[in-house]
């Protein structure tokens, strides 16, 4: 392993990595296991300890389904937030947990598909699977946009304690 891991050089890169993981639905050690570190070396990147050499970081963006910037936007808003922290303990597939964290944080609450897609990183498919099901469940609804000739705006629901998480 010598020459995998670097000093760390900020608390950034861990947290984006562990919130990702968390969202994704994986233990460290199923995340070690799928990037070929050991479960210690997933925990010590998270808790900022170290940082992983920078050629691991695409298989690991790439386990958790999500490329580097669009994590790092869902990472910038605080925790406090009563959406945030609903979204967490909700029981909601990860993809579905990705959609909400963005509207939240890096959309202010709304966002077109194409601005969604940065944010999360997933496919228009799965995007769109995910968006029908949180529209279907009342956690967000499509408007339309009259400045774009009625392109489809998602828009997130007023209070996440009206639905089941």
């Amino acid at each position: 392993m010598n020459g995998m891991i670097l000093p760390m050089t900020g608390k950034a890169r861990s947290e984006l990595i562990r919130r990702a993981r968390r969202a994704k639905g994986l233990t460290q050690r199923e995340l070690g296991e799928q990037v070929g570190l050991p479960q210690s070396t997933i925990s010590q990147i998270e808790t900022g300890d170290i940082l992983v050499d920078l050629t691991l970081l695409p298989r690991i963006a790439a386990v958790l389904d999500i490329g580097g910037q669009a994590l790092h936007r869902l990472l910038e808003a605080s925790d406090g937030r009563r959406w945030r922290a609903w979204v967490w303990a909700s029981n909601r597939p990860p993809n579905q947990k990705l959609v909400l964290l963005a509207l939240t944080d890096g959309a202010d609450g709304q966002a077109d598909l194409a601005q969604l897609e940065a944010l999360t990183g997933l496919n228009t498919g799965t995007l769109r699977a995910a968006v029908e099901e949180l529209a279907r469940v009342g956690l967000l609804h499509e408007a339309r946009d009259r400045l774009k000739q009625g392109e489809p705006i998602i828009i997130a629901g007023p209070s996440p304690g009206r639905c089941t998480p």
